[in-house]
């Protein structure tokens, strides 16, 4: 499928290994890594009878999961196309592949002075943004386990960014913020599914991550200030007949006002922890 003067890349089509004409188109950087990942243009002939298997296959190869084998790596098939004249004995198939990154599973999670060893542990990046979604499942005991919640819980509310060297996967330490954090277990003796965000450089606003419980998380919260509205409407209706004092309506709304900080984080138990694992 190629002649001598081209680079070629070895590329497995039609069940055997085929030496076809490439074109470095650049790279791009992995938003795991930072490695430089090659996107390449391929071009060749392909005998008529063969050529709807072959664009059978390119067409599949656009899904990672039927990926193209070649060169000691997988690649996506970004888009192809074929072209001939009636009557030709070939048709010419062109391609343009990204190399898939095999991403390595992080021994440790070093972050907040805690080196913690996941049970399971995925990565995955936005294609639009390249907004990076590290969740870990982690077991945690004694001291360790309280100053991961005091972490989780002061983080999340100031929405604070902190570095995780990420053993196994990158020695760059990566400036990760809290996600919705899950928890099994009692206090000194929790499982954790940490799910970390490295989308700093982002207008919240602009994250997929931002929308994924709309509309819902929305009506949730005009119906929550719904509510607040009608209760404080309760608790005057109450002090201006007579049936609670000045003194009593300040308390009932001293510890309303603390609630949230004090309950938070019981929203994030979840008894089956490892099925939230995505």
């Amino acid at each position: 499928m190629a002649n001598d003067e081209q680079p070629t890349l070895q590329i497995m089509l039609l069940g055997a290994d085929n030496d076809v004409p490439v074109e470095e188109l650049g790279a791009e950087q992995s938003p795991h890594t930072g490695r430089d990942l090659r996107r390449v243009s391929i071009s060749f002939d392909v005998s008529a009878e063969r050529s709807a298997e072959v664009n059978s296959e390119l067409s599949a190869a656009q899904k990672e999961e039927q990926a193209l084998f070649g060169d000691g790596v997988r690649w996506r098939v970004l888009n192809s196309s074929y072209s001939y004249q009636e009557g030709d004995s070939t048709h010419r198939h062109h391609a343009e592949l990204q190399e898939i990154e095999e991403l390595p599973t992080a021994s440790s999670l070093e972050m907040l002075g805690l080196s913690l060893q996941p049970r399971k542990y995925k990565e995955t990046a936005d294609e639009g943004d390249g907004t990076l979604l590290i969740q870990a499942l982690v077991e945690v005991k004694g001291n360790d386990d309280t100053v991961l919640e005091t972490a989780i819980r002061e983080q999340r509310a100031k929405r604070g960014y902190f570095p995780i060297t990420r053993v196994g996967v990158s020695d760059s330490p990566l400036e990760v913020r809290f996600g919705r954090c899950l928890w099994k277990g009692k206090a000194g003796d929790r499982l954790h599914l940490l799910r970390l965000v490295a989308d700093a450089d982002l207008e919240q606003e602009s994250s997929p991550l931002h929308r994924i419980f709309q509309p819902e998380l929305a009506l949730t919260q005009r119906k929550t200030v719904a509510i607040e509205d009608q209760l404080n409407a309760l608790v005057d209706a109450l002090h201006e007949s007579g049936d609670l004092s000045q003194a009593q309506v300040a308390a009932i709304r001293s510890k309303a006002d603390d609630s949230w900080h004090r309950h938070r984080r019981d929203f994030d138990e979840a008894k089956n922890i490892e099925s939230y694992l995505d």
